[in-house]
């Protein structure tokens, strides 16, 4: 009867400790190189590239992968979908180099960047990205229209067309704590989150 207790107990310490190392809670993080950071197909280096969160992305990341040294940095390798894969209908992974991540984002970067949901209708996605591209569409669907911002004081300016211009107002109570107010359609954003 105690042999099957040990053995019972180091069961449970062994399928902690797997758990523990290969996997973690959903959070957001955001990408803190100027020059962007790769998505790899592997938890490696070595690895083939298949694209770039760009620098202020706000990205979800999923799981963490085995520990690696690059450039003098020493971090974890974290799983999360490829570039705008959720708005295209595609579930594509990766995997990031968590040396070039935070859980804040980054000081110099603007605070609008990243993906946000509409408050009344969670079918609706829109993204803000670094390069100053904009994009909407209805989730999963693949249905998308791209435009371009420009931010000025607390008004976003969103270009689709040369006579098609659409402004947002912008209300910073923190840097983690942001509303983007659609004045004329009624839409009024808020930040991506994992619920």
């Amino acid at each position: 009867m105690k042999h099957k207790i040990i053995v019972f107990l180091l069961l449970l310490i062994i399928i902690f400790n797997l758990s523990s190392q290969s996997s973690e809670d959903s959070k957001i993080m955001y990408v803190t190189s100027k020059e962007g950071l790769r998505q790899r197909m592997e938890p490696s280096i070595n690895s083939e590239s298949i694209g770039v969160f760009l620098f202020g992305e706000r990205i979800i990341v999923y799981e963490r992968g085995p520990m690696e040294t690059i450039n003098g940095i020493t971090n974890y390798w974290y799983r999360s979908h490829t570039a705008h894969s959720s708005t295209n209908n595609i579930h594509s992974w990766c995997w990031v180099f968590g040396g070039y991540l935070s859980n804040e984002l980054p000081e110099d970067a603007v605070v609008i960047l990243g993906r946000w949901d509409d408050i009344n209708d969670n079918r609706w996605v829109y993204e803000f990205d670094p390069n100053n591209g904009y994009m909407r569409g209805i989730n999963n669907s693949g249905m998308l229209e791209r435009g371009k911002w420009v931010l000025d004081g607390n008004t976003i300016t969103i270009t689709f067309a040369p006579d098609d211009i659409e402004i947002v107002i912008l209300t910073v109570l923190d840097r983690n704590n942001i509303l983007l107010d659609f004045p004329d359609r009624q839409v009024i954003l808020r930040r991506n989150n994992l619920n």
